[in-house]
């Protein structure tokens, strides 16, 4: 199951982080890094469950952290890849560069950089994000963005071989 290959990497099971975090931030209401992690496994569970309702309590979490610390990019690059994920490429886009501007190196803001202009059909720009993401966050997730782009742009052949080279991780 799930959750023992949750504990098998010294993971919570999904429905325990949620739980420990909620108590976390009704004992601590001023952690704003516990609010952020509280997000983050909302969204875990939106993605998993295709459940917009765990989008909505993802969102109100991540709002509750930047109430307490505007600018902090991490919770930034979180709110942003909820609105990627529920399809406000806008929205993402504008906290992922939000993010970059105090971590332009950060390679979740980049990653969804990237992604939401890929879907914004901004392809040029996405091209430029995605170099930028190369030498700080390479490999297979990297490879199936490009794969993506390559198709996008019509190069097949590249994109055939960008989605080869990520799932051999070579």
């Amino acid at each position: 199951t799930r959750a023992t290959v949750a504990r098998e990497r010294g993971l919570l099971p999904l429905a325990e982080r949620i739980a420990f975090w909620t108590v976390r931030v009704e004992e601590q209401p001023s952690d704003f890094l516990s609010y952020v992690q509280l997000a983050v496994a909302w969204s875990e569970q939106g993605r998993l469950r295709v459940d917009l309702d765990a989008y909505e309590r993802a969102d109100e979490a991540v709002a509750r952290a930047l109430a307490i610390a505007p600018a902090y990019p991490p919770a930034l690059a979180v709110r942003a890849s909820i609105h990627f994920a529920t399809h406000d490429f806008s929205g993402a886009e504008a906290d992922a560069r939000r993010a970059l501007v105090a971590a332009p190196d950060d390679p979740a803001a980049l990653a969804i950089l990237g992604d939401a202009l890929l879907e914004l059909g901004r392809l040029d720009e996405a091209a430029a994000t995605y170099e930028r993401l190369r030498p700080i966050a390479g490999g297979p997730a990297f490879d199936v963005r490009q794969a993506r782009l390559a198709y996008v742009m019509g190069d097949q052949e590249a994109a055939v071989e960008f989605a080869r080279k990520a799932l051999i991780g070579v």
